[in-house]
């Protein structure tokens, strides 16, 4: 019973990321869409400790980036969220990431650094 509610949150979380892309695609959002934008970040996060608290490291960090991507600049858990992103990162090896996770995370344009995205201040030449 308690795996099914875990499970639960991500499928919500899904949908509701989605719901929120497919209307950002429409045009501008409302207050509506920025709703179901912070739903679907909530139920991402609360998923991926979840995820966490029954050791699925590889799920945890999948459910917190997916939450990154769904927030924006201004959110007040957008440094929680790197923190830990990074910390699980650190916990599975990927030190080179979670460096970048920690030094682009909270870059002024905005953007999230998806896994594997190369560090463009260490790759320069």
């Amino acid at each position: 019973m308690r795996r099914g509610r875990l499970t639960l949150r991500a499928i919500i979380g899904y949908h509701l990321e989605q719901a929120y892309e497919q209307r950002f695609g429409l045009g501008p959002v409302g207050p509506g869409a920025v709703a179901l934008r912070t739903r679907g970040r909530t139920k991402l996060w609360s998923a991926g400790q979840r995820a966490l608290l029954r050791g699925d490291l590889a799920a945890g960090v999948n459910l917190f980036e997916r939450a990154m991507r769904l927030g924006d600049q201004d959110d007040d858990d957008r440094a929680d969220i790197v923190i830990r992103l990074a910390s699980v990162l650190v916990q599975l090896g990927q030190l080179e990431e979670a460096e970048a996770m920690l030094e682009q995370g909270l870059r002024p344009s905005g953007t999230f650094p998806r896994r594997g995205e190369r560090n463009p201040r260490r790759d320069r030449p």
